[in-house]
């Protein structure tokens, strides 16, 4: 585990810095498992979320791939080494994968910074938490406590703050703020009784858009749409 609880305001050059120091000499697990505290921790500690953020923007184009892979030569074509070892601090007991083989380094090097991307892997857990929202919806019955339920829309909205975050740091493009709008605008007739939780969701990257970012929004316009 990282750092993530100690994260605040005023530490975050500190331990940001020990975040990625204990990244660049970490196993091959080590991207999905910072993905998953983050997206946790953004869940479930709001106030901490501008840190999360500035984290994400640290370490957003690193190479992470380097710590556990190894580019080897052989016959003038390229492999990879790949350290799949999670639980030994041995060398000796170190497992490992091979792929390859390739023509050159650089196509070596540009799947493996495709595959062992942080971004590519967070955007993707990201979307899926997304994508699953209406299996939340659907467990929100009306014998459930106001926080409990929500608690269980706060694990979608906090992804969308996260994305619209994402954005205003220029990590990401506005064409994936673009079809966020296109998805919550759009349903299937049998998923139309969740559809206020979407509509919910949208006034949240409405705000967030505006408030933060600046960015200007016709609301009286929006609001007559529904």
């Amino acid at each position: 585990n990282f750092d993530l609880n100690k994260l605040t305001h005023n530490n975050f050059d500190t331990i940001s810095t020990t975040i990625v120091s204990e990244i660049l000499h970490s196993d091959i697990n080590i991207i999905n498992t910072l993905c998953d505290e983050i997206i946790s921790k953004n869940t479930y500690d709001k106030d901490f979320q501008d840190e999360y953020i500035k984290l994400c923007q640290r370490i957003w184009n690193m190479k992470l791939y380097k710590s556990f892979t190894e580019i080897l030569q052989c016959n003038n074509k390229y492999y990879c080494k790949i350290n799949t070892s999670t639980q030994s601090s041995d060398p000796s007991k170190y497992t490992y994968d091979y792929i390859g083989p390739y023509n050159n380094s650089e196509e070596l090097i540009q799947y493996l910074e495709n595959e062992y991307s942080f971004k590519r892997i967070l955007l993707n857990r990201l979307y899926d938490i997304f994508k699953g929202r209406f299996t939340v919806y659907s467990s929100i019955t009306s014998d459930l406590k106001d926080e409990d339920v929500y608690k269980r829309k706060r694990g979608v909205s906090s992804i969308i703050e996260f994305v619209c975050k994402l954005y205003l740091r220029e990590l990401i493009p506005f064409n994936i703020i673009y079809m966020l709008h296109i998805d919550l605008l759009t349903f299937q007739l049998e998923q139309i009784a969740y559809k206020k939780y979407d509509i919910e969701l949208l006034y949240t990257v409405w705000g967030i858009l505006k408030n933060i970012g600046g960015q200007k929004y016709n609301m009286e316009y929006i609001n007559n749409i529904y």
